[in-house]
């Protein structure tokens, strides 16, 4: 994060994950959600103490649970497990989809493609591609 005060002539930042917390601008990477307190001291020596609550929201992820090589001219299923995910858009490939709202849905293979997966956290937000390769299949 990265807050800033009023100005003053000293601050005094308390908190957990600080990087940089003795200036107007406090640097700090917390891991899970916390507060931090700031004494500014003024020119003539006054002080005023201020607050600051932060909620980490986790960065969405995504797994392909399935192969992404498939035989040329046959159905197949996409397999896509999302955690920390309140969102989800297909975004690249929707027109080879048979359901855009689902994360398993089915594909006809004919073509070497990439498909584009949209996952959202709140206001985290991730894009992920990844390619479907076409196997031509020959009886010899």
């Amino acid at each position: 994060i990265k807050a800033i005060t009023t100005a003053g002539a000293t601050y005094n930042w308390q908190g957990i994950g600080i990087i940089q917390g003795n200036d107007q601008i406090l640097i700090a990477k917390p891991e899970s959600n916390t507060s931090y307190q700031v004494t500014i001291t003024d020119g003539l020596g006054c002080t005023g103490i201020g607050n600051l609550e932060v909620t980490v929201v986790s960065l969405p992820e995504y797994e392909v649970l399935n192969d992404t090589i498939f035989c040329k001219d046959t159905s197949a299923s996409l397999n896509v497990k999302v955690t920390n995910a309140d969102f989800f858009a297909w975004n690249k490939g929707t027109n080879r989809l048979n359901n855009t709202n689902t994360l398993n849905p089915k594909i006809t293979v004919f073509e070497n493609f990439v498909f584009g997966l949209e996952i959202r956290n709140g206001k985290c937000k991730k894009t992920n591609y990844w390619a479907l390769f076409c196997k031509i299949h020959t009886s010899e």
